[in-house]
């Protein structure tokens, strides 16, 4: 090969590769957290929220333009019998390759509000795993994948996961074509840098995906909270907005830290956040994703 050539070819490779060392940016990532678990935002009660979806649909749309977002609107009852109205919002980036058939990335935009007059801001629970799921569709409007990605941003997940619920029962797709969720929910804060994935159990297919996928992160993964040992809250299987897809049939992967000190308290704030693990932890939703992107194959796993 002629050297004049070499380097053409390096960059024709590194084209070639963009998608796979493609980066979240991190600093959008934290100022979009920064900004969402502010007191400005009054802690994204369901009903009390609207500052924070204005939030996410500007920047949806600054970005994601080309592709419709949807707003869906619902009503639910709470455990008391209180009427409320929840919003979900999703957009979809088509696949490349696998357009009809899909995988959905998830996380709650919704917080428990403001008591007394104390606003519970809700840095990690779950404005981390909302900044996190809009950082990622930044990156993959950018960075096309093979199957159709549907990014879905629940309402009401605090009270009773009443936005999965509504999504799962009435998709935009046809629910057979939902081949994955991958959910996020409290992923910012573990000085201990260890980030706990359930699925496994009920799914056993995924760990082959996984184990893949752990090799592309230095984080600690764990498999707990989920199977018969784990009872009551222990158990994360209906914890999260994961569940509602569980109960349909449609595997999942929740990634998601241990309860912390500020687990519903009014010290869940920005400043408790770990941003290196944060990001890390982001990073590796992004690496996962992109192993269950590529080795599917349009195939279903249930």
């Amino acid at each position: 090969m002629k050297k004049a050539l070499r380097p053409l070819l390096i960059l024709l490779l590194l084209a070639g590769h963009q998608w796979a060392f493609a980066q979240i940016d991190r600093g959008q990532l934290l100022a979009d957290l920064k900004t969402l678990s502010s007191d400005e935002y009054g802690g994204r009660q369901t009903g009390e929220n609207e500052l924070a979806r204005t939030y996410l649909l500007d920047a949806l749309s600054e970005f994601i333009s080309s592709y419709p977002t949807m707003v869906d609107t619902f009503g639910f009852l709470n455990r008391l019998r209180k009427q409320y109205t929840g919003h979900n919002i999703t957009v979809t980036v088509p696949g490349t390759k696998y357009p009809d058939r899909y995988i959905v990335l998830s996380a709650h935009y919704d917080h428990v509000g403001t008591r007394d007059g104390v606003v519970y801001n809700g840095a990690d629970d779950n404005a981390s795993g909302t900044c996190a799921l809009l950082a990622l569709a930044r990156h993959y409007r950018n960075n096309p994948p093979k199957h159709s990605i549907i990014f879905a941003f629940f309402d009401a997940e605090e009270m009773g996961l009443k936005g999965a619920d509504r999504f799962v029962e009435d998709p935009p797709v046809d629910r057979d074509k939902i081949l994955l969720n991958i959910n996020m929910d409290m992923v910012s804060r573990n000085p201990d840098r260890t980030i706990n994935i359930c699925g496994q159990y009920d799914f056993p297919e995924l760990a082959k995906f996984l184990k893949k996928a752990k090799k592309k992160t230095d984080l600690t993964v764990t498999q707990m909270h989920e199977g018969p040992e784990y009872t009551g809250a222990n158990n994360w299987t209906m914890s999260s907005d994961h569940g509602m897809f569980l109960k349909r049939g449609i595997p999942y992967l929740y990634f998601g830290v241990e309860d912390h000190p500020g687990y519903h308290q009014p010290s869940d704030d920005f400043s408790e956040i770990n941003p290196d693990f944060y990001y890390e932890v982001v990073q590796f939703v992004k690496e996962t994703t992109n192993v269950f992107d590529k080795k599917l194959r349009g195939k279903s796993l249930r």
